[in-house]
């Protein structure tokens, strides 16, 4: 008697069986690969149809050292999708996975923390391990079976940053810019992770515009680096509350918005301006005149301008007892005087001295006239004229 092995392909293998005696016989059958089987007792030669059993070869489970690890991608990027497959060293042998294998895999971060990661079974040649990468530097990636190390393992793969995004990149600079004065802020670029970006080549777009602004707002110039970091300069002539909006060329990924403050810039006498003053005063009195302080674009100062003299002279008529100027700390100069002889004087305001030119001259005639005061007895004078009269 024997055992006729009858594969789904290829030839039909007999085995002989061993008589165990009392009518027992007994047959080893070794399966030369995976798949399904026909076992089919033969005697005296002629087949027992009516005694055939199907069964099923599977692949015992693989251990570490008939497996490989690898990756899809060499120099992958933050962000970019990385998998680490397993597979048999000799598939072209037949070997395949049972699904029974221990796959452990994990993966050390450059920052130095450890994260398990789920290994699944794509097909009987293949395990697959998706790997997040977030963080730019040298991840080191451990792959086990059993508790070895399967080859190739562990995997050191370096991750350089993904691209540019602007939501998770930061503006260095001062947020607070003067009226027609230039002014620059530095982009530090970043990915999506926050991964620091070492190079230039983003074509970005500034505009700086003002809250209130129901236009387009001011074009910004911005230059790159090379450096990973870009100058954004721009100059803004409305006090007030601004947007710094910075967009990507092209894109529609996410913009950049940076709130800043715009105030006035330099005092300019030429745009400043009297607000009020005394141009009648009597003799001894003292008068005041208010200077409001406006930059070359003609808007107000808060404030008053640190290093900035003002100063107030008389070009046309008598001289006064006093003349002189005070800041009031809100951008507004107070000027005092005072005459003792009636009469019309001329007074003249420059800002930022002499030197300023007539840039610094205040516009408009600010005439004052002193009159007399009320007759102060100890100021007058008695005149006596002696006469005689003779009459013949």
């Amino acid at each position: 008697m024997d055992l006729l092995v009858v594969p789904l392909e290829g030839p039909a293998v007999p085995v002989p069986a061993a008589d165990m005696g009392a009518g027992v016989y007994v047959a080893t059958v070794t399966a030369a690969s995976a798949g399904s089987y026909t076992l089919l007792p033969r005697v005296h030669g002629k087949e027992v149809r009516a005694a055939a059993k199907e069964v099923k070869a599977m692949w015992p489970p693989l251990v570490a050292m008939d497996c490989v690890a690898m990756v899809n991608v060499d120099q992958p990027t933050c962000g970019q999708a990385m998998t680490v497959t397993v597979q048999p060293k000799h598939v072209a042998s037949g070997r395949r996975f049972s699904g029974a294998e221990a796959v452990t895999v994990s993966m050390a971060t450059p920052s130095g923390k450890t994260i398990a990661l789920p290994a699944k079974m794509l097909d009987d040649t293949t395990y697959t391990v998706d790997v997040p990468l977030q963080h730019a530097g040298t991840h080191s990636v451990a792959v086990s079976m059993g508790g070895e190390a399967v080859q190739g393992s562990p995997l050191h793969v370096h991750a350089t940053p993904g691209p540019l995004s602007l939501e998770r990149s930061r503006l260095e600079g001062p947020r607070v810019c003067a009226a027609g004065v230039p002014s620059t802020l530095r982009l530090v670029a970043a990915d999506a992770f926050g991964n620091a970006i070492a190079h230039g080549g983003a074509q970005l777009r500034a505009v700086a515009c003002g809250v209130d602004d129901m236009g387009s707002g001011d074009p910004a110039s911005v230059v790159d680096n090379d450096d990973g970091t870009y100058a954004v300069s721009f100059v803004h002539t409305r006090p007030g509350g601004l947007v710094l909006t910075l967009s990507i060329q092209g894109s529609r990924a996410g913009m950049l918005r940076v709130p800043c403050t715009c105030v006035a810039g330099g005092p300019v006498g030429a745009r400043s301006s009297v607000v009020g003053y005394d141009t009648d005063v009597e003799a001894g009195r003292v008068g005041v005149l208010t200077l409001q302080l406006a930059d070359g674009y003609g808007n107000p100062l808060k404030q008053d301008a640190v290093g900035v003299p003002v100063t107030a002279q008389v070009v046309q008529g008598g001289p006064l007892l006093m003349l002189k100027t005070q800041p009031q700390g809100d951008g507004t100069v107070l000027v005092s005087y005072c005459g003792a002889v009636a009469g019309r004087c001329m007074i003249e305001l420059l800002v930022g001295g002499e030197d300023a030119g007539e840039e610094g001259r205040v516009p408009g005639e600010h005439v004052v006239v002193v009159r007399s005061g009320p007759v102060c007895p100890s100021r007058c004078k008695v005149a006596l004229r002696v006469g005689c009269f003779y009459t013949p």
